[in-house]
C-alpha cells in the first residue's frame, strides 16, 4: 500500500506575493513471476501469480484555510504499473498443466479545497488570478501466461485476470468563497495495456488425447 499527501493544513491564514503551489505525486511499479515444471507418471504443473498496488493520493487546502496571494495550483497525480507472469509445464502418461496470473490496481487520487465558511476565502486578485485544480490518475497493467502439456493424455489451462478500481476527484468544498480571474478544474483517468513482445496468453498440449484452453479477462471501474 501508498499513501502520499501534500496540504495546507486547516484554518491556516496565508498571504502570498506570489504563487502558492499544492502537489501530491505517487508513483508505484510492481511485478511478479512464478514457473512450475512437473514430470512422472501423472505429472500436474499448477502455478499461480499476482501484482497488487493500493494507493492513495490526495492535495488539498484544508478546511477554512484564508489565503490572499497570486495564483494557486493544487494537483495531485498517481500512476501505478501492474505486471505478473506464470507458465506451467507438465509431462506423464497424464500431463496436466494449468497457470493463472492475476494484476490487482486499486486507487483514489483527490485534489481539493475543502469547505470553508463566512470570512475565511482565496482572493487572487493580487496577481494573475490563475486557480488551477486538477487530478490524474494512470493505471499499467499487463500479464504473460503459459502452458505446455505432453503425455498419452494431456490438458492444458491458461489463464490472466487484470482488475483496475480507479478513483480521480477534482473538487471545491460547501460555502467557499473565491476570487479569481482564470479557473479551470480537471479530473482524468487513463488506462494502458501496453502490446507485449509475445502473446500474452497462450496453452499447447500434445498426446492421444488433448485439450487446450485460454481465457483472458480484464475488469476496470473509474469514477472521475
Amino acid at each position: 500500500n501508498s499513501t502520499g499527501s501534500g496540504f495546507i493544513d486547516n484554518n491556516t491564514t496565508l498571504v502570498v506575493a506570489g504563487a502558492t503551489s499544492i502537489a501530491a505525486v505517487s508513483s508505484t511499479r510492481q511485478k511478479a513471476n512464478s514457473q512450475s515444471i512437473a514430470f512422472g507418471l501423472v505429472g500436474v504443473g499448477v502455478t499461480k501469480s499476482a501484482a497488487s498496488s493500493n494507493t492513495t493520493t490526495t492535495s488539498y487546502l484544508g478546511t477554512g484555510v484564508d489565503l490572499t496571494g497570486g495564483s494557486l495550483s493544487v494537483t495531485a497525480r498517481g500512476s501505478d504499473d501492474n505486471y505478473a507472469e506464470a507458465g506451467a509445464a507438465a509431462g506423464g502418461v497424464v500431463g496436466v498443466a494449468s497457470a493463472a496470473p492475476t494484476t490487482t490496481t486499486i486507487s483514489n487520487t483527490t485534489a481539493e479545497i475543502r469547505s470553508s465558511s463566512a470570512g475565511r476565502d482565496i482572493d487572487l486578485t493580487g496577481g494573475s488570478g490563475v486557480l488551477r485544480i486538477g487530478a490524474d490518475h494512470t493505471a499499467t497493467v499487463n500479464t504473460k501466461v503459459k502452458t505446455v502439456a505432453g503425455g498419452l493424455i494431456s490438458g492444458a489451462g491458461s489463464s490472466s485476470t487484470n482488475n483496475v478500481t480507479s478513483n480521480v476527484t477534482a473538487a471545491v468544498g460547501s460555502d467557499v468563497d473565491i476570487r479569481a480571474r482564470d479557473i479551470a478544474i480537471d479530473a482524468a483517468n487513463h488506462f494502458r495495456k501496453p502490446e507485449l513482445s509475445a502473446a500474452n496468453i497462450s496453452g499447447t498440449t500434445g498426446g492421444l488425447i488433448a485439450g487446450a484452453e485460454a481465457r483472458s479477462t480484464t475488469l476496470s471501474s473509474f469514477t472521475t
